[in-house]
């Protein structure tokens, strides 16, 4: 599974990044909201991992990444622990909230579980191009 974590680049990736590769995750990174906005648009990540300690707007953010043109579970990562904002998230779209710290084995099960509600991808040679029969 491919996955694009952004994050603040004031925090280190290192350890959530190594756990995530050991099994078996293919992990892109991000250090700003920009970057992680244009690595989000490229498609084949199922998963976005967006950790609410960056400086800007999270529901903005959020918005944003729910415009790629691609089915992708979102993940956030957040210090904030107030039910309503947590809320608020899921309201706008993302599939799930994690509230720090975490546990990295919890993070990767809820990500299992985000993963295991997207639709699947369409596979070569499915689309409209194909024959009907009648």
């Amino acid at each position: 599974m491919r996955v694009l974590a952004i994050r603040d680049g004031r925090q280190p990736i290192t350890l959530m990044r190594s756990h995530l590769v050991k099994r078996g995750f293919i992990v892109d990174t991000a250090e700003t909201v920009a970057a992680g906005i244009a690595l989000a648009g490229d498609s084949g990540h199922e998963i976005i991992l967006l950790d609410l300690s960056l400086p800007s707007d999270g529901l903005h953010i959020l918005q944003t990444l729910l415009r790629t043109r691609y089915p992708v579970g979102i993940l956030v990562l957040s210090a904030r622990d107030a039910v309503r904002e947590r809320i608020a998230l899921l309201d706008a779209g993302a599939d799930d909230c994690l509230v720090k710290p975490f546990d990295l084995d919890e993070l990767v099960s809820r990500m299992r579980a985000v993963a295991r509600r997207l639709p699947a991808p369409p596979q070569p040679g499915e689309g409209s191009s194909g024959s009907q029969g009648a």
